[in-house]
């Protein structure tokens, strides 16, 4: 059942309406490279850096033959590529490519992690692919259209990190009381985290535009775009799968640990589940930082070879945006191992059945590491 609403979701969620994104589209060819007719180098204006320009006859997928400069990735007889066309008042195509074709490439290793993903997850490995791909449909459909029309930033954060947790959880693990107390645990954590990120983003005056993706997104927008709003939602997206798990893990830790031993007092359980919870978490603070510092690898390089003083390079945007992002994202960890622990305590004294805690097969089976 969970499955077939996970599913149901995805397909909802795929028909929904985005216009937002609809309008003004540039008008892509797909084509074939037939023939490289040359080849050559010659260097980038203003710079003493030498690039590799092609001119390419290629057959585009309506049958028409086009020649093409290339001065992009280059590309082989063979290769399937994205032409942008654009039309010129004098009845002329201009043609310049845009990307080559990945997508095979993109879904044989989405393929692989999906494979893998059952292999050894099994059913929650499944369920917890139909979870992402319902989550990734919220920040897609839903989501990002609501920044785009301007919702206030708090409101869409609250919202839409409660949708896709609540969505997520529900999927991947059921509804039951563990679950429940999980997803409270998780969304006090993140309303905690949404209002210091908010303060945080004005006290060190962040305005959003820390680089060019962000200026020629407010330019094509219009200036409508609430970039602030849009700060803070990357924000807190980037902490909600992380902070879920810790979530998860610890009310199971705390259901495992009660049903080992019922006869431990609930402060007992709280003392032990902490300690386990503390391990855990050094390992997750550090994978926090490192995947921050993984995707800003090229920019911190970029730093270090700047002649700049340290302190003015921490001092720009682009910067301060990662470290207040990476500080909330690493108070939001720390708080959310208390007070969800404290909640998987509370929760052994609600109604409700017994959770199956056996390989895995079961919907009600929690694990903290599907997301």
């Amino acid at each position: 059942m969970r499955l077939f609403l996970g599913a149901m979701a995805v397909l909802l969620l795929a028909v929904s309406p985005i216009s937002a994104f609809s309008e003004n589209e540039p008008r892509l060819i797909r084509a074939t490279v037939v023939e490289i007719l040359s080849e050559k180098e010659q260097y980038i204006p203003g710079t003493q850096i030498q690039n590799k320009t092609q001119s390419i006859r290629a057959k585009a997928d309506s049958g028409e033959f086009i020649v093409i400069e290339n001065d992009r990735a280059l590309l082989k007889v063979g290769d399937a590529f994205f032409v942008n066309a654009l039309d010129v008042e004098s009845g002329e195509t201009l043609y310049t490519v845009q990307e080559p074709d990945r997508r095979g490439a993109l879904m044989i290793v989405a393929g692989l992690f999906a494979l893998v993903s059952i292999i050894v997850g099994r059913m929650v490995g499944l369920r917890a692919l139909v979870a992402l791909g319902v989550s990734f449909a919220v920040i897609i459909f839903w989501l990002l259209p609501a920044l785009a029309l301007g919702t206030e930033p708090l409101a869409a954060a609250v919202g839409f990190s409660a949708l896709i947790l609540g969505l997520a959880m529900a999927i991947t693990h059921g509804i039951n009381r563990t679950t429940i107390a999980a997803f409270l645990g998780s969304m006090v954590t993140i309303i905690i985290a949404i209002f210091l990120g908010e303060f945080f983003v004005s006290f060190a005056q962040l305005t959003g535009f820390a680089d060019d993706t962000t200026t020629i997104l407010n330019l094509t927008t219009g200036g409508t775009l609430n970039m602030h709003g849009l700060l803070l939602s990357a924000m807190i997206i980037g902490i909600l799968g992380i902070v879920d798990d810790l979530a998860v893990t610890q009310v199971a830790s705390v259901a495992e640990l009660h049903r080992a031993n019922s006869a431990l007092s609930r402060k007992e359980l709280y003392k032990r589940a902490m300690r386990i919870g503390r391990e855990h978490f050094g390992a997750v603070v550090n994978t926090l930082f490192l995947a921050y510092a993984g995707a800003a690898l090229p920019l911190l390089l970029l730093f270090a070879l700047s002649p700049s003083s340290p302190w003015m390079l921490v001092n720009s945007e682009i910067i301060a945006i990662e470290i207040v992002r990476a500080s909330v994202g690493g108070v939001a960890l720390a708080l959310v191992l208390p007070i969800a622990t404290f909640l998987g305590v509370v929760s052994l004294s609600w109604p409700g059945k017994k959770e199956d805690h056996d390989d895995g097969e079961r919907g009600s089976h929690i694990h903290g590491h599907f997301h």
